[in-house]
């Protein structure tokens, strides 16, 4: 690992070095907390429609999302996010083909036999596509922000020391916590969560260190994800699966 990764002096280096640790704290209770109440009991129940609570929920998983990262900055937008270059393009491309060996080498370590499915399998259709793109553009870039506040935490409180290590430090567990939101998701599956989904969001997560900007991870996870999801629906209308 080379400390050029680590050395840029720009405003989108790795950035909230200067957060209180109270800060800190309240970022991750209210993205976490969030993230556990609303995914773990089954989310808020705000009125007896299950379409209405859907919802709400939703709405309150961005808002939560939102929030914690901008209890960190008011303009944290200026310092995750830059436009897009040229290089970026090929950068999302490599990155993209290195989440799929990823996935695909993490789950020679699986039963598959005790595989759980994605729920949002279930509701691919062509009614829902649209439904479903939106709510899969807005959805992943919430998780972004679930893996870059631990990254940039532990990254900061660890770099006094060696920079190198903080940020393997911080890639690893990081991706560690990202699987471990997904329990939920996948049935409490632990092999599933944490070496499947981790190694996907250790991927990913190399495109916002090599490039400082948090659009690359977000549209690497968006072509991943959707690039499934399509071929699913075209696998089920061709009848096969």
């Amino acid at each position: 690992m080379s400390e050029k990764l680590v050395k840029n002096r720009d405003y989108r280096d790795f950035p909230f070095e200067d957060v209180s640790n109270v800060r800190w704290m309240m970022s991750m209770v209210i993205l976490f907390g969030g993230f556990i109440a609303l995914s773990v009991s089954g989310g808020v129940v705000f009125s007896q429609s299950d379409i209405i609570n859907a919802v709400l929920n939703f709405l309150l998983f961005i808002f939560m999302g939102v929030l914690s990262i901008f209890v960190l900055d008011g303009k944290w937008y200026k310092k995750l996010l830059a436009p897009l270059k040229l290089k970026d393009v090929a950068v999302i491309i490599a990155i993209l083909i290195l989440t799929y060996a990823a996935a695909f080498f993490s789950l020679s370590f699986l039963d598959l036999s005790e595989a759980v499915e994605n729920p949002v399998v279930d509701f691919i259709s062509k009614e829902n596509g649209a439904l479903l793109t939106v709510l899969l553009f807005i959805q992943l870039f919430v998780e972004e922000i679930l893996f870059v506040v631990p990254f940039l935490f532990i990254y900061n409180k660890l770099k006094g020391g060696s920079k190198v290590f903080a940020l393997l430090a911080a890639w690893i567990l990081s991706s560690l916590i990202f699987g471990a939101l997904h329990l939920p998701t996948y049935s409490f599956n632990f092999a599933q969560s944490f070496i499947v989904i981790g190694s996907v969001r250790f991927a990913l997560s190399l495109a916002y260190i090599w490039r400082k900007n948090l659009l690359l991870p977000y549209i690497t996870h968006v072509l991943y994800d959707g690039l499934i999801f399509l071929f699913i629906y075209i696998a089920g209308t061709q009848g096969l699966v």
